[in-house]
């Protein structure tokens, strides 16, 4: 390799390492100290690669949240079809779901969709979403 590829290959290279440790760090974080509270989407929309939410396509929803009289707001997005968002029968603005946020870092959290993400943290689905929730694992891919 050329002397003059390997700064920008090491600055490269260190960013890399440093995003792939945030990240973890970010999830290893939410799971070691979560707590779970209602949520409400303030709107929604199709999720692109040209988007800001470019790491997924599908469906993206931004949600508010409080925690400790402190309000909080979040993105997040499901592999879900654009064609098949549409159809969501009750997802009017302001519908109330269930997060988990880092007790440490209420800015770190996450929606729970599907009932994967309820057992990714060990919780059993309350009776009041198990029918948003089944109808959402059926859109998803």
């Amino acid at each position: 390799m050329k002397s003059r590829y390997k700064i920008p290959m090491i600055i490269l290279l260190g960013f890399i390492l440093w995003l792939i440790m945030y990240t973890t760090y970010r999830g290893y974080s939410l799971h070691k100290n979560f707590a779970v509270t209602d949520e409400y989407i303030y709107k929604f929309g199709r999720a692109s690669s040209s988007g800001k939410l470019s790491s997924h396509t599908g469906t993206y929803f931004k949600y508010r949240f409080k925690v400790n009289n402190d309000d909080y707001t979040g993105e997040t997005s499901i592999p879900c079809s654009w064609n098949n968002s549409i159809k969501f029968p009750s997802w009017d603005l302001g519908k109330k779901m269930q997060l988990v946020y880092d007790r440490k870092n209420p800015n770190n959290s996450k929606m729970l969709f599907c009932e994967k993400d309820y057992k990714e943290f060990d919780l059993s689905v309350p009776e009041e979403f198990q029918d948003e929730l089944h109808y959402l694992d059926s859109l998803c891919y």
